[in-house]
């Protein structure tokens, strides 16, 4: 094994590196000349510049993200909605399976607002007594329901 002093005793003692004459003497001069230099560069635009497309992009992420929570719930709400049938699918359907509803369960089902009124005096409730009591429905039992 080689011994460590040997090594070291044939490195120069000379440091390698040398400084110019006077060179501390001007430094702070050149160190200041590049600080109001860089001040004249005006570089607060360059910050507010990217300062102005940071907030962008946050708003441009937000806006997004609201985005696609408005789609989420109108997809969600869309897939569990009412499943409406339109009157005339209703009145066909009634009349092909006239024979499976009763007179009460459609005089139940039969949705009657508020201003709704209900009124054997009518002419057309009267041509719709005058049907049923053709068709055998008691005229009695008509009058009492409405």
């Amino acid at each position: 094994m080689v011994n460590k002093d040997s090594i070291f005793d044939k490195l120069k003692k000379e440091n390698p590196f040398r400084v110019t004459d006077q060179y501390f003497d001007s430094l702070p001069e050149k160190i200041l000349e590049s600080v109001y230099s860089a001040d004249n560069q005006e570089p607060a635009n360059k910050n507010k510049m990217l300062r102005l497309k940071h907030l962008l992009a946050y708003a441009a992420s937000f806006l997004g993200l609201i985005f696609l929570s408005y789609l989420g719930i109108q997809y969600f709400r869309l897939k569990q909605g009412h499943n409406y049938i339109s009157k005339n699918d209703a009145i066909e359907y009634v009349s092909f399976y006239t024979s499976d509803f009763d007179e009460a369960t459609i005089l139940e089902n039969i949705p009657i607002g508020k201003n709704e009124n209900i009124s054997a005096n009518d002419a057309e409730s009267e041509s719709i007594i005058s049907y049923l009591v053709d068709e055998g429905i008691d005229e009695l039992t008509l009058y009492s329901e409405l």
